[in-house]
């Protein structure tokens, strides 16, 4: 390595030349010294304006094909039903007339005798155009008892009388046990005197067309209690809407409106409730 001869240069500095040399640097890049540790900032950058570019129209593409022509649908006419023939029967009469005339008929009965013979002459029930026969009732007159039951079954609508089926059989020969029978101190009838179509449950204005002949009937009787068995009995005679497994066993009286003061009353579950 060849030996710096500068007089100029101080020991430190000529120390440092020689490192440059050791280093393989032997030559100046610039006339001047230049420190490259020391960080400068760069001057800011002008901001572009931004370019305005001019916005050209457009133009709407022009359909040269003919508008399209939907054809037009006529509604398809509604098919003709042909008219119902009336088969239906007459209807009857406004219940309130009919519950009218069925008081005023049942008025005039004097005897158990005579209101069953008015009964059966009466045609404002419906359920009598689809019975087989009349059930009024059976028992002794002036009763110790009287019971009242919903309707009459199959085996009553033919033979005429009524609780002579299955759940009518138990319930007398039940009765019999505490010494109350038809033949000595009890009397059996229904809300309705005839059955209703497959044993139906009678409804509010049937019970309402029978129940004037009903209370006519109890009048006659003079029973010293009633006994009402099922729910559409309880309700008719005590003119209430609660069920039967509520007010059953309760000692009440039968509806103001009724002119059956004074008879106490008894509601029960029916007979057949048993099967």
């Amino acid at each position: 390595m060849k030996t710096l001869q500068n007089s100029l240069l101080s020991d430190q500095e000529r120390l440092w030349l020689e490192d440059q040399l050791a280093f393989g640097v032997d030559c100046a890049v610039a006339e001047q010294p230049y420190d490259y540790c020391v960080v400068q900032e760069k001057p800011p950058v002008a901001a572009k304006a931004p370019e305005i570019q001019a916005i050209k129209p457009t133009q709407k593409a022009v359909s040269t094909l003919p508008p399209k022509i939907e054809p037009k649908v006529k509604p398809k006419a509604a098919p003709k039903v042909p008219p119902k023939k009336n088969t239906a029967p007459a209807p009857l009469p406004l219940l309130s007339q009919t519950r009218i005339d069925a008081a005023q008929i049942a008025a005039k009965a004097q005897s158990l005798a005579e209101l069953q013979d008015l009964v059966g002459n009466f045609d404002g029930c419906g359920l009598k155009a689809t019975a087989s026969n009349l059930v009024f009732g059976a028992g002794v007159a002036q009763p110790t008892v009287m019971i009242i039951g919903e309707g009459p079954g199959p085996e009553e609508d033919r033979q005429g009388k009524p609780f002579v089926g299955a759940s009518g059989r138990l319930m007398l020969r039940a009765l019999e046990i505490i010494g109350l029978r038809c033949a000595d101190n009890l009397y059996i009838s229904n809300v309705v005197y005839w059955r209703p179509p497959a044993d139906r449950t009678p409804n509010d204005t049937e019970i309402a067309t029978c129940l004037p002949f009903l209370c006519r009937q109890i009048t006659l009787l003079q029973p010293k209690l009633i006994v009402l068995a099922g729910a559409r009995a309880a309700q008719s005679l005590l003119g209430t809407t609660s069920g039967i497994t509520r007010i059953r066993g309760s000692w009440s009286e039968p509806a103001p409106n009724l002119d059956l003061e004074n008879i106490p009353a008894l509601p029960v579950f029916h007979p057949a409730y048993l099967f």
